[in-house]
C-alpha cells in the first residue's frame, strides 16, 4: 500500500463495536485496497471484473478488515459476497464481541 493509504488506515483506528461497521467504511476499504479513485465503487457494484480486484487486491481488502475489525475474511468470503453491501453484511455478521 502506499504512504497515503497507511495514514488514512492509521487515522480510521479499529472499528470498537457492531454498529461500526457501515457499507461506507468497507468502500472505502476497497478502494483503498484496489488502489481506485475514490467513487469508483459504490455499495452495489459488482466487485468481480472491478479493475484492481485481482488476488492483490483481496489480499490488501482482507488485511485492511482484519487490522480494523478483527474480522478474518477468506477469499472464499470475498468470493460469496459480490457486492460491497454483501461484504458488509458478511463482516458485520462475524464481528468479534
Amino acid at each position: 500500500m502506499n504512504r497515503d493509504a497507511n495514514e488514512t488506515t492509521r487515522s480510521r483506528g479499529q472499528v470498537g463495536n457492531k454498529s461500526s461497521i457501515t457499507v461506507q467504511a468497507v468502500v472505502r476499504f476497497l478502494e483503498e485496497a484496489i488502489q481506485a479513485p475514490r467513487g469508483q465503487v459504490e455499495a452495489e457494484t459488482l466487485l468481480e471484473g472491478l479493475g484492481g480486484w485481482d488476488s492483490m487486491g483481496m489480499v490488501n481488502f482482507v488485511w485492511l478488515i482484519e487490522q480494523q475489525t478483527g474480522v478474518k475474511l477468506r477469499v472464499r468470503d470475498l468470493r460469496s459476497s459480490p457486492t460491497p453491501r454483501s461484504l458488509t453484511q458478511f463482516i458485520h455478521d462475524h464481528l468479534p464481541g
